[in-house]
């Protein structure tokens, strides 16, 4: 019901790259847009050999993991994370789903 273990979901947050703790990456702006409005999740393309399925099972198993027996991440440590597996998982978007190029979001 809300997702998995978010330690066995998520890279630590010291881990994961600057350029996605700092949201200067092509994928925040879609982890937000599906936060606040939702996507299709034939949005993003798989990456060659991945199960575009599977990643993004993954990707709402983290979205939706809250267990109030544990301490949980801050907000910006899930968003950086989800961007970070898509980034891995997924071709970079060339348009955000709401119409705006994704390279215009990073200026």
């Amino acid at each position: 019901m809300f997702g998995g273990r978010l330690e066995t979901l998520l890279p630590p947050y010291e881990a994961l790259p600057a350029e996605f703790r700092d949201e200067q990456d092509a994928y925040s702006a879609v982890v937000w847009q599906w936060y606040f409005r939702g996507i299709r999740t034939d949005y993003l393309r798989p990456r060659r050999d991945i199960d575009g399925k599977a990643a993004w099972r993954h990707l709402r198993a983290v979205m939706a993991c809250w267990d109030p027996t544990r301490p949980q991440p801050m907000h910006a440590h899930k968003a950086a994370g989800i961007a970070y597996l898509m980034s891995l998982w997924f071709e970079p978007p060339a348009e955000l789903p709401d119409g705006v190029r994704s390279e215009a979001r990073l200026a």
